[in-house]
């Protein structure tokens, strides 16, 4: 499960939460190290009744500010959804017979979901995308196609103007063969996005779907220490 701290909770930048916490840090050590120059940063010298106090309080501080970043509460989802493929309407066979290694990107078989996506949340938030999908290759030289015999195909999980892809897998020399795919996705979203899923199997090889999955999870952006997330 998914955990998120107070301060990410807070929506507040992540800079001024480094910047706090390494306030606190510094202060913590004025009791011990006053005027030392420890490069990045250098511990103040503070007034005697200042530094007593700093000795008592200051560790609290610090670590009262370190506990604000450490995810501890439940994140709940704002939505989870799973999609079944092939999708309604769509085809669960897609056969390159003539070769070309493209067919995928112009051949509406070789598209087996496309669908948009509504943000739920407000503002900008995040959503993961994990696709699974098990495929079985054939030679396709049955249906007047050749006898190329690499059984492999490239899957392309598509969002918005952006795509991740398996690459061309599978295996050569074979008429027959079975291959699962799995990619995972994560991106910013503030307005409807839309998600395709699609195969391009290389030359000579007919790609029918056994089963598939594409599970899509959408959370509140939450800030993290040391990290800038980017879209």
């Amino acid at each position: 499960m998914d955990k998120s701290s107070i301060f990410g909770l807070s929506g507040i930048p992540i800079q001024f939460g480094v910047l706090l916490l390494t306030t606190a840090f510094i202060l913590s050590l004025v009791p011990y190290f006053a005027g030392t120059d420890f490069g990045p940063f250098r511990i103040p010298i503070l007034s005697v009744g200042a530094t007593k106090w700093l000795k008592r309080v200051g560790p609290l501080v610090f670590l009262a500010c370190v506990f604000l970043f450490i995810p501890v509460f439940p994140s709940t989802a704002l939505q989870e959804d799973t999609y079944t493929l092939p999708a309604k309407g769509f085809s669960d066979v897609c056969a390159d017979s003539n070769n070309t290694d493209r067919r995928g990107h112009n051949d509406s078989n070789c598209i087996w979901l496309n669908t948009l996506l509504t943000p739920k949340g407000e503002g900008s938030t995040e959503v993961d995308l994990a696709l699974d999908v098990v495929v079985d290759m054939t030679n396709t030289r049955e249906d007047g196609g050749c006898s190329d015999p690499h059984r492999q195909a490239e899957v392309f999980l598509i969002f918005g103007d952006a795509e991740v892809n398996s690459g061309m897998i599978g295996k050569g020399d074979v008429e027959h063969w079975t291959q699962k795919y799995s990619l995972t996705a994560k991106f910013r979203a503030n307005e409807r996005v839309p998600v395709r899923v699609m195969i391009n199997p290389r030359g000579c090889t007919k790609a029918r779907l056994i089963s598939g999955e594409l599970r899509v999870k959408e959370v509140r952006i939450q800030s993290k220490v040391g990290t800038e997330r980017q879209d």
